[in-house]
């Protein structure tokens, strides 16, 4: 049987990847931003032996999402007051990335 490996998930450092991703790519989308991330770690877990921000993947129908990212915005861990702070520009950014098409 396979050993599963289990990383640490930080929080702050997945949103530092997002912005980072979604500053640099025409169109950042969940899907778009998710599956450069998703990339991104497949390389890093084989150059260093763990995952950028320690995430988990979770296969879903338009390919693997970040699942501790997700789950993190969904569950109120990450601070956006403190983000928007420091970055004015992020919210505006992450709320894009969480609806990119709105009505």
């Amino acid at each position: 049987m396979p050993t599963r490996i289990k990383f640490h998930f930080d929080p702050e450092k997945a949103v530092e990847v997002i912005l980072y991703v979604a500053s640099r790519v025409r169109d950042p989308g969940f899907h778009r931003v998710s599956k450069i991330l998703y990339f991104a770690d497949r390389d890093h877990l084989a150059m260093y032996g763990r995952f950028i921000c320690g995430d988990s993947y979770v296969a879903m129908k338009n390919g693997p999402v970040p699942s501790g990212a997700y789950d993190a915005d969904e569950n109120d861990i990450i601070d956006v007051e403190q983000i928007a702070a420091t970055l004015p520009d992020s919210v505006a950014l992450l709320n894009h990335l969480a609806n990119p098409h709105p009505d």
